[in-house]
């Protein structure tokens, strides 16, 4: 019984490495920019709001999406057709993470952006937690888990955040182009 599940854990240690090598480029890219954007950060990234202050604050949900990693259930959430023009900020610290000019129409059942108002305003890391090798999107500021993203996005960068809705809040204002600080392969 032992050896079984020795064997079933070596297995699936060797499948998440070969789904780690088959990460794209662009991805690998993210990954890499977000731990140097990360260790010249000098701090662990832990969010400045206490848990109880927060579940005061934010819905039962938004809590259990931005502390404990859950996502909402897809076409849910209040901005997933949402087409109003302004920025995304976090729920929990209000930085500005996204443009609505990124956001794009994708039927995966949560807004999908194709690129963050600045790279350095995430943190990407590498995330088991589904049995599959993903890269979760987290807000730099109070780590608060946005949701993930995906290399087939369109173009310009080919990228694909999957973001939580209610992770996010609109502030509305009148659009305007922002430069893509995309990092390089």
């Amino acid at each position: 019984m032992a050896e079984n599940r020795s064997q079933w854990l070596r297995m699936n240690i060797l499948q998440l490495v070969k789904q780690m090598d088959a990460l794209s480029p662009r991805i690998q890219a993210l990954l890499k920019e977000s731990n140097r954007f990360k260790s010249n950060e000098g701090k662990n990234n832990e969010s400045q709001f206490s848990r109880e202050s927060l579940k005061a604050r934010l819905s039962d949900l938004e809590f259990r999406v931005t502390q404990n990693k859950e996502t909402e259930k897809a076409f849910s959430g209040k901005y997933v057709n949402e087409k109003s023009p302004g920025i995304y900020k976090c729920v929990v610290c209000s930085s500005k993470l996204f443009s609505s000019e990124a956001k794009f129409f994708c039927s995966c059942g949560w807004p999908a952006f194709n690129s963050p108002i600045e790279y350095n305003c995430l943190v990407a890391s590498i995330d088991l937690s589904s049995g599959d090798v993903r890269v979760e999107v987290s807000c730099k500021r109070c780590n608060a888990h946005l949701g993930h993203v995906f290399d087939d996005g369109p173009d310009p960068t080919g990228l694909r955040y999957c973001i939580n809705s209610c992770a996010l809040v609109l502030d509305p204002k009148v659009g305007s182009s922002l430069d893509l600080n995309m990092p390089t392969t």
